[in-house]
């Protein structure tokens, strides 16, 4: 096993960062690409990942 890794601290502007991020996004049009599948659905989920079907996030939802 290799040595253990550490948790450092995130940068002070992280947030600030990230929130202009999001900001920049929403005024280029950029919406996220999310597939939702029912818990029941899980194989078809990692199916769809497997195949190549699937195409930015796959969210298995549980009830």
């Amino acid at each position: 096993m290799g040595r253990p890794r550490r948790i450092r601290r995130a940068h002070h502007r992280a947030r600030a960062d990230g929130a202009a991020l999001l900001r920049l996004a929403d005024a280029l049009g950029i919406v996220p690409a999310v597939t939702r599948y029912p818990f029941d659905e899980t194989g078809a989920a990692l199916a769809d990942l497997r195949s190549g079907r699937a195409s930015g996030s796959l969210v298995v939802v549980l009830g």
